[in-house]
């Protein structure tokens, strides 16, 4: 079992510095950038166990590092969200992160460790090309995008902004990072986290007010990611334009964009965590067809959509 004396810490700081730990040892600077820390002696140990946060600014260190495991270069790769600090104040100080990250007790479920997997190197990877390529969903990035489990589902639905929900999953990363350890099964703490409220959404869909906040931003990628195209041309009859009918149901208007935004985010959420279940290769579902569908119609279209080709 690998534990905190038998793991090889990493990570970057806020200027791009990678730190590191060794087992007990207390943190200390590289002083070197990613790249050539990974090019240093410090890190070319074989079967090395390595725990890093699967967050974005991680990334490069996250996708070497697994291609190496692939090559049987290293041991294990172990991630945990930054949710195991207690503030943004605390991930920037990379002293505290390390602290965190030894006296990590909540599950995978809620950001704890996982042992790395394929599907978060598409993800990293993705994350990666988007920083590299500034923001740019570019071939390679869309061929990632595409890669990725959750492409199926999302391909569901008619009329999507690929390269704003691409955008969406390097701001989400992983969505067991957002659980209510108090309330696991309460699903609020994402949509919260994206901006979806009244007070906020009202502001993003008003179109008049400068949007500046990181949640207005945040609700304004999703709704650009379903919300492209002008009303007056979309089919409402068409079953994958579902997300355009929560919008008609629930009056249009700033009311209509949060209802959607709201319904396509719990769709995404739930997908997402399927492929991550499906991954460790059980059946329990957290997206339910009958659940979420208001029409025969509706459940058809997706379950033809996701049938293995």
């Amino acid at each position: 079992m690998l534990t905190d004396e038998t793991s090889f810490k990493i990570h970057t700081d806020a200027d791009g510095i990678v730190w590191y730990a060794s087992g007990i040892n207390p943190a200390e600077s590289s002083h070197q950038k990613a790249a050539d820390f990974l090019d240093s002696s410090v890190i070319s140990r074989i079967n090395l166990n390595v725990r890093l946060l699967g967050i974005p600014q991680n990334a490069e260190l996250i996708t070497a590092l697994y291609s190496r495991k692939r090559k049987r270069e290293l041991g294990t790769i172990y991630l945990a969200g930054p949710n195991v600090c207690e503030s943004m104040m605390e991930l920037a100080d990379p002293i505290i992160t390390f602290r965190r990250m030894r006296d990590v007790f909540i599950s995978a479920s809620c950001g704890g460790w996982h042992e790395m997997s394929d599907i978060d190197f598409v993800l990293y990877s993705l994350i990666l090309r988007m920083q590299t390529s500034n923001n740019w969903f570019d071939i390679m990035g869309r061929s990632l995008y595409e890669m990725h489990p959750l492409y199926t589902a999302l391909s569901a639905i008619g009329g999507l902004a690929h390269s704003s929900v691409a955008s969406l999953m390097a701001i989400i990363v992983d969505p067991r990072w957002y659980v209510d350890r108090r309330r696991p099964d309460n699903p609020c703490k994402l949509p919260v986290y994206l901006g979806l409220t009244p007070k906020t959404q009202r502001r993003v869909s008003n179109g008049k007010k400068f949007v500046s906040s990181g949640r207005e931003l945040r609700c304004a990628t999703v709704l650009h990611c379903w919300k492209n195209q002008d009303p007056g041309s979309v089919d409402f009859s068409a079953p994958e334009n579902f997300l355009w009918r929560i919008w008609r149901s629930a009056g249009e208007g700033a009311k209509g964009d949060l209802r959607a935004s709201q319904a396509f985010v719990g769709y995404l959420r739930a997908n997402w965590l399927d492929a991550l279940v499906q991954r460790r290769g059980l059946r329990e579902a957290f997206f339910s067809p009958d659940t979420f569908f208001k029409t025969t119609e509706e459940k058809q279209a997706y379950l033809a959509n996701i049938k293995p080709k």
